[in-house]
């Protein structure tokens, strides 16, 4: 019944992607615990199926919405959020590379510094929160996903970049020394 319900809602929110993500956004501020959890298993799931579509250009509202949601003293909501930021994660939708191939070491270094002095982003912040979570499952969800970050990051050195900016590590703590 779960899965007809996800199949069903992909093709509801293609209609009119904008509106609905707008008005489920709406819904993780509610009062209702119900309703909460309901929004953010919907925007999970929103973005486990559309993300190769691209239905809405900009998900930094989901994305903040995900964070924001860790801080949620309920663990069912706890959960969806932690999955949404794994996923995100993982495939590359957030801390993506920003380096394309035959770049030369000059414009390489002009997008290090320019992404060190950026507004940083919460993403990191509401994993390391999760990992501390009394759930099991939650924690095991946050660990891999820094697990994954780990990796992405000592291979980039545009992904350790956005995760200096994010911790401000100091320069001789940083991935193979790539800052």
């Amino acid at each position: 019944m779960k899965e007809t319900a996800i199949v069903k809602m992909h093709y509801t929110l293609e209609d009119d992607a904008l509106k609905n993500i707008d008005i489920l956004l709406r819904f993780t501020m509610s009062d209702c615990k119900k309703f909460q959890h309901t929004a953010y298993w919907a925007l999970k799931n929103y973005i486990l199926l559309t993300n190769k579509d691209k239905y809405i250009s900009d998900i930094t509202q989901v994305i903040s919405a995900f964070t924001n949601g860790c801080l949620n003293e309920e663990n069912n909501i706890k959960a969806e959020c932690a999955s949404a930021l794994s996923f995100l994660v993982t495939q590359n939708l957030v801390y993506q590379s920003e380096i394309k191939k035959n770049m030369k070491e000059d414009a390489i270094v002009s997008l290090v510094n320019k992404t060190l002095k950026s507004s940083p982003q919460y993403i990191l912040d509401a994993v390391m929160y999760i990992s501390g979570c009394d759930s099991t499952s939650i924690r095991t969800t946050a660990f891999s996903t820094l697990s994954s970050l780990s990796k992405f990051s000592s291979q980039c050195r545009s992904i350790m970049s956005q995760i200096k900016r994010d911790i401000n590590l100091p320069s001789d703590k940083t991935s193979k020394t790539y800052l």
